[in-house]
């Protein structure tokens, strides 16, 4: 959720994960909505991942989220062409997103292939929640 950058890469540095020991996960939920003040290289460098949560609708007023900055840490975080495929998941549609804030991604400057990701939303999650 809001947890800090800091508050992760303290804990998991006291969990004896570091550089050369990774946390190995199948997710990762960004902390903040994708905040770029909440992600770093270093932080990337001790975890190894392939999918991850940005759970955000866009953000409201001056606060817009993601950041394109964290999508491009984490697709540039390693040579795309040397790693595994990486999926971002989104609980709103990217269009629902983008009402809200800013276009943070320019799909016709994207190649996903070049950058080996793509994007799944997941709008079952969102309703899960209202009906329950």
């Amino acid at each position: 959720g809001d947890v800090t950058e800091k508050q992760v890469i303290d804990y998991l540095t006291s969990q004896g994960y570091s550089e050369k020991n990774k946390l190995k996960v199948d997710y990762v939920k960004m902390p903040h909505h994708g905040s770029n003040k909440n992600i770093s290289e270093h932080l990337l460098n001790l975890i190894e991942c392939n999918h991850y949560i940005i759970s955000t609708n866009g953000g409201r007023g001056n606060t817009k989220h993601p950041d394109r900055q964290t999508i491009a840490k984490i697709l540039l975080h390693e040579t795309p062409g040397e790693r595994e495929h990486i999926t971002l998941h989104f609980n709103y549609t990217l269009e629902e997103m983008e009402k809200k804030g800013t276009r943070f991604l320019k799909w016709e400057e994207i190649d996903n292939k070049r950058y080996n990701f793509s994007i799944e939303t997941h709008n079952e999650l969102l309703k899960y929640e209202y009906e329950h």
